[in-house]
């Protein structure tokens, strides 16, 4: 049974594996259908029904393409899919790549068939941002493709270095301007812990990458970056390519960025506060092993504050004091370990208090939805559980003054609006209807009005940069008893995150007015305004006390975000004319400031490319010149370039069809080899899987001479609907040398030919996204033929042989709520049982199996791993249990020959801690590697049948004892692991025992 699992492992993928092992789970409520729309150069995929948002994201994508030609400077060659999905919740759960990705992923490109994907999320300005940084990827990785057999270079085109492939697809997207993008830059600089570049890993190489291509725009020109990038994409050492394009080398272009960055940021240290010199700093993000603290929201009594934490890498809700400097903050709710609170939304989440002090509503995701729950603090329970509508998603709350209605923000069919949920006839009211994004609602004390902030101002300044990075937040109210919308605020810059002062007239409010976000207020009579704060190095959100005399700052600050609380805020502020509020009149229809109708420009056409051919002088050049390039094969570079032209009038209209599973290749590899005395050898492997990651075959050839030599497994897995499912066939053939000992006598050398050929099934029932229910059969045959040594020939001894029909079904438990490191599990828990039973069969045997396994991160990057295994096999022909070196103890190599074990029980325990930051060597090989973790663990183990003497003569027995230590090391595909482990029996300790393994911590 195990060979067998073992080889519907190797060739059915990952995905397989999470069938019957550990693994969160993603849940598709229903199946998402799909159309498609073929436009000039990509097939782009979207959710079916939403045609008019096929037409929309056709022409984005087209126009995002033409753009990036322009820095490109030259076409993409061949087709490739941009897939879209309606919302972040439904992209999290993409069977496209097998991670289930979590909030905070704004996008991906899968590498091997060049899938751009991308999910909307209510915002049209950051879907084109994230869009144009995913194509970017696309269009690097389609290089190679156009460069195959064109370009004679001296090497060819290697990966990127993470900085320039990251940097790269956001200067791109953003051009070097957002200022959410800088405040990291800024913070880097002025708490100097800006990185060499070759050290960099993680966000930060996203936002240093995109500073340091901004700073060449700025002082070489624009007209630099791709020649660099290629450069350095074709060539071996970076600090020529550098040299080449821009003078320099690559570490003194660092070092004169530094300057660059220190010269022209000087005057934030004369012009603004450091927050903890002005404010009572509240949060300590490097004490609490946490990098935000975030969204806070003052109790009505003003003695206390509730705000979001990602301490220890779980997002919670957590309780601080106003007053009390020894109060120790404390978590209310903990996140991403249960069903009901599976996790919060990323930046777009906050908690609102009830009149009584008692009571606050938040929201949380499930696999099923988003739900407002409302707890109350005195009894630390759930009062309520509350389904506001059929909504994708559902973001910031409100609670009104009376503590009667919930104001909130709400996803739905391409649309983010605002929603009014009344608790007591529990009826949700829509208040907006359109395609803008609305975000942030605030009740006024008065209970009279509604402050929001949504992206519908146009900056048509910024239209020749994107068309919808023109859209800027700005500050709104609502009446409800008018349905009257007020703007605001109208700025050429983003306002977010209102909060209002006590007497209902003026609204505190975010603002990026500085280039550095600070806050705030603005009369709704006047529309005079002040600004509240101008501090370092960024304030993401705010709340005020209900007596005004308190704010509460989040700030980003020294690489993290931390709560600070300012007194008197209102005092000594200077008030100047500004934008004076009125009724909002400019329309709410979206299509009119941005028309999709230009999509039919680029149906698909019949184009063919003209290679275009490229000799350097030596084989070598660093750098790639484009116009050099056009002097050696001009007539093929003009045609490419003529019908590639962005078309200017109607060829023929893109039209919607519906999407139709094709497979297509994932992997291919294999090999053979001929002999007279062998015949034919040799091994394949082959997946394919469609577009979507819905259906996946997989085969495996191992062949070795005739039939019943070879092996054979193929398989088809199906993941589109809840419940997964899986079916395949087999035949493993092996052969096993064993030395046959009976009652301690020796019998000889045996040849032992097996057999197992037979079919499977496999099925996934998720409860939640931590815990699901699978359920396994197997049916097959099993075939002994044994032959024994005589004189150097093998004589057939058939009193040994045996054949068996085996029918295994096994039903499984599995719960996994674990967080990861770079090298395994370092938080949570992870449990899983099953039991085995062989029916209508002729091998009869019952088999219990139970892994627990105790995760705690209790400082910054260390953490206790505790694991309890157990099993027991019954029947005539139990399963027998071994004892791994590589899972069980580590440093206990298990005898080749031993009696069946129907029993087993395996313990360990880690210390999982971070050995070095960043490792570079020189010597024997030029290596690079960042976050180097290590173990310390000891392993106790033992497999016995009907007796068990885990202990005689003062020293252990059954039981098997290790201890040892190691680095790991994240190689990205996998994790390598070096271990150095001892054997011991309390009374003798082995010599140190060295193995290598490609496998992540357990």
């Amino acid at each position: 049974m195990k060979k067998i699992i073992t080889a519907i492992l190797i060739f059915a993928g990952i995905n397989i594996l999470s069938a019957i092992s550990f693994g969160k789970n993603k849940i598709q409520k229903e199946k998402l259908e799909w159309s498609v729309i073929k436009t000039m150069h990509f097939d782009i995929y979207f959710e079916k029904g939403n045609e008019e948002f096929g037409h929309l994201a056709a022409l984005m994508t087209e126009e995002a393409y033409y753009y990036l030609k322009k820095s490109f400077k030259q076409p993409i060659t061949y087709r490739f899919p941009v897939i879209f999905y309606s919302t972040h919740t439904d992209f999290e759960k993409t069977n496209i790549i097998y991670p289930l990705l979590n909030e905070g992923i704004g996008g991906f490109t899968e590498h091997v068939k060049n899938r751009v994907v991308v999910p909307f999320d209510g915002s049209y300005r950051k879907l084109e941002s994230v869009l144009i940084h995913e194509l970017t990827h696309a269009y690097v990785n389609s290089l190679d493709h156009f460069l195959k057999g064109s370009f004679v270079v001296g090497r060819g085109g290697k990966d990127l270095p993470f900085w320039l492939s990251e940097g790269l697809p956001e200067y791109l997207a953003v051009g070097g301007m957002d200022n959410y993008n800088n405040m990291f830059v800024f913070d880097m600089m002025l708490n100097d812990y800006l990185y060499p570049m070759d050290e960099l890993g993680g966000y930060l190489a996203y936002r240093e990458g995109e500073a340091f291509l901004a700073y060449i725009a700025s002082e070489y020109g624009e007209d630099k970056i791709m020649p660099l990038v290629h450069a350095v994409r074709y060539n071996s050492d970076i600090e020529k390519a550098f040299e080449n394009v821009l003078g320099h080398d690559f570490k003194t272009a660092q070092k004169m960025w530094k300057n660059y960055l220190n010269r022209k940021y000087n005057y934030l240290y004369r012009d603004y506060s450091i927050p903890y010199e002005v404010y009572k700093r509240k949060t300590d993000h490097v004490e609490q092993n946490a990098n935000m603290n975030y969204s806070p929201a003052f109790s009505p009594d003003g003695k206390s504050y509730l705000y979001f934490s990602n301490q220890n890498m779980r997002t919670s809700i957590c309780l601080g004091s106003v007053d009390d400097d020894n109060f120790k903050d404390k978590k209310i709710i903990v996140g991403q370990k249960n069903a009901s609170f599976e996790d919060f939304h990323f930046h777009r989440n906050n908690v609102s208090w009830f009149p009584d002090n008692d009571r606050f509503a938040f929201v949380a995701k499930t696999s099923f939805g988003d739900f407002i729950y409302v707890y109350g603090l005195k009894e630390d329970k759930i009062y309520q559980k509350i389904s506001p509508g059929n909504f994708e998603g559902v973001y910031e709350v409100s609670v009104s003054p009376d503590g009667k209605k919930i104001a909130f923000t709400a996803e739905s069919l391409l649309q983010t609006d605002l929603y009014i949920y009344d608790l007591d006839t529990e009826k949700t009211t829509r208040i907006t209807n359109d395609k803008y994004n609305d975000a942030q609602p605030a009740w006024s004390p008065d209970g009279k009005k509604i402050a929001f902030s949504s992206e519908r101002s146009v900056n048509d300044s910024l239209r020749n940069f994107h068309n919808f990075y023109s859209l800027n937040s700005d500050i709104f109210t609502f009446e409800p008893a008018t349905g009257k919308i007020m703007q605001i605020t109208d700025d050429k810059f983003n306002n977010a995150w209102p909060i209002w002062t006590q007497d209902s007239k003026n609204i505190v409010f975010v603002s990026d007015s500085l280039k550095i976000s600070n806050l705030e207020i603005v009369n709704l009579e006047s529309g005079s305004r002040a600004g509240i704060s101008k501090i370092l190095s960024g304030v993401y959100n705010a709340a005020l006390s209900p007596d005004d005399k308190n704010l509460l700052l989040s700030v980003y600050y020294e690489n993290g975000w931390d709560l600070y609380l300012a007194e008197n805020p209102f005092q000594n502020l200077n008030f100047s004319k500004g934008y004076k509020p009125q009724l909002y009149t400019r329309g709410y229809d979206f299509n009119k400031n941005f028309p999709s109708e230009n999509y039919k420009l680029y149906g698909k056409r019949n184009r063919k490319f003209k290679k275009i051919s490229f000799r350097g002088n030596s084989g070598r050049e660093s750098v790639i010149d484009f116009a050099d390039f056009a002097k050696r094969d001009s007539l093929a570079r003009e045609h490419n370039i003529k019908i590639d032209e962005q078309p200017t009038e109607i060829s023929e209209i893109p039209i919607i069809t519906d999407y139709k599973p094709k497979f297509s290749l994932d992997n291919l590899w294999g090999g053979m080899a001929y002999s007279s005395s062998r015949g034919t050898v040799g091994q394949l492997q082959l997946s394919m899987s469609d577009l979507m990651g819905n259906h996946a075959v997989g085969t495996m050839l191992g062949i070795a001479g005739s039939w019943k030599e070879s092996s054979i497994v193929f398989n088809y897995l199906y993941f589109a609907d809840r419940i997964d499912y899986g079916v395949g066939v087999f035949h493993v053939s092996q052969e096993n040398h064993w030395r046959r000992w009976i009652d301690g006598e020796y019998k000889g050398r045996y040849r032992e030919m097996e057999r197992e050929y037979g079919f499977y099934g496999l099925t996934s029932y998720p409860l939640s996204k931590f815990f699901r229910i699978d359920l396994d059969h197997t049916f097959y045959v099993k075939s002994e033929r044994w032959e024994k040594l005589i004189n150097d020939d093998y004589v057939l001894q058939p009193s040994l042989n045996e054949k068996r029909m085996v029918y295994a079904p096994r039903l499984s438990f599995v719960y996994d709520n674990a967080l990861y490191g770079s090298a395994g599990p370092i938080d949570g828990q992870r449990c899983l049982y099953y039991v085995s039973q062989s029916i209508f069969s002729n091998f009869q045997y019952i088999t219990h199996y139970a892994d627990l396994r105790f995760y705690k991160l209790f400082a910054k990057e260390y953490s206790f791993a505790l694991k309890i295994a157990s099993g027991a096999s019954f029947g005539p022909d139990a399963q027998n249990f071994e004892l791994n070196r590589f899972f069980d103890v580590r440093a206990y190599k298990m005898p080749r020959s031993h009696p069946d074990y129907h029993k087993k029980i395996v313990t360990s325990l880690e210390l999982r801690f971070n050995l070095l930051d960043y490792l570079k060597l020189g010597f024997p090989l030029p290596l690079e590697f960042g976050n180097l973790r290590g173990s310390a663990y000891v392993d106790l183990g033992a497999v016995w049948d009907d007796k068990f003497r885990g202990y005689e003569d003062d020293r252990l027995k059954d039981i098997k004892m290790g201890y040892g230590f190691g680095p790991r090391f994240n190689l990205g595909f996998f994790v390598l692991k070096l271990d150095f482990a001892w054997e011991t029996d309390l009374v003798r300790n082995s010599k140190p025992r060295f193995f290598i393994s490609l496998l992540e911590d357990f």
